[in-house]
């Protein structure tokens, strides 16, 4: 899995479809759950909603052809998946999946610029930066608004995969910004030279999740034996790859 300025809007729906190996502590160090609305290159809109505390990370998806969440417990040592429609679950130790095979020099090289302008978005003021250059010979270009404590942070995912399979892109100084504890709250990017927002969080909810978020509920069963790996949704919003 690759992660680029234009393919933040597919994280959401890539985190819930791959396998974690460990989480870490969240490198926004926010306790809480936000709702992001991220748009593929058809125009078609995915709604999730991640849920995390230190040592804990959910994703849900809302409107996917399959309803599901992954749930990801660092302290457990393990992952779960939840198919709602179902009312299944299946928990398996942190490490079963392979890590991706894909060459870390296939990583975006480009700038990041702090622009100096700010906006508001979701209630959070968050600072803006430009993003310029290439990937695998096409020239991309983009806006990406960050704050700090709040927000999504490959970072956080970077941990949730065990640190492998995830290529951040070249950019000076982006890992540093997010190692400082910034969030993405928004991105944008220059499609036929009009700005197109392809992800947004669009409400933040700062109240402490219940340890209950991060468990199957009570009404749901166990996977039987010898049903093999549950299929997980089609990532159509992968559109960097």
């Amino acid at each position: 899995m690759r992660i680029s300025m234009r393919g933040t809007a597919g994280m959401v729906i890539i985190a819930c479809s791959a396998g974690a190996a460990q989480l870490a502590g969240a490198q926004t160090g926010f306790s809480g759950s936000y709702t992001v609305v991220t748009t593929d290159e058809s125009g078609k809109q995915t709604t999730a909603v991640v849920t995390q505390k230190p040592g804990k990370m959910r994703w849900d998806l809302k409107d996917a052809s399959t309803p599901m969440a992954m749930i990801y417990d660092a302290n457990a040592k393990t992952s779960t998946v939840l198919m709602h429609s179902q009312k299944l679950y299946m928990t398996q130790p942190q490490g079963q999946h392979a890590p991706s095979t894909e060459s870390s020099s296939s990583a975006e090289k480009g700038t990041l610029t702090k622009t100096g302008q700010s906006k508001v978005v979701a209630g959070v003021p968050c600072e803006v930066y430009h993003y310029s250059g290439f990937n695998r010979d096409r020239k991309e270009e983009g806006d990406a608004c960050v704050a700090k404590g709040v927000g999504f942070n490959p970072l956080d995912m970077e941990s949730a995969l065990g640190g492998r399979g995830v290529t951040m892109p070249n950019a000076p100084g982006l890992r540093e910004m997010l190692t400082g504890g910034y969030g993405i709250l928004e991105v944008s990017t220059v499609h036929d030279g009009k700005p197109v927002t392809d992800f947004q969080v669009t409400s933040i909810d700062r109240s402490s999740p219940s340890d209950a978020a991060f468990m199957p509920p009570p009404d749901y069963h166990a996977m039987p034996a010898g049903m093999g790996r549950m299929a997980m949704p089609p990532t159509g919003a992968q559109r960097p790859q």
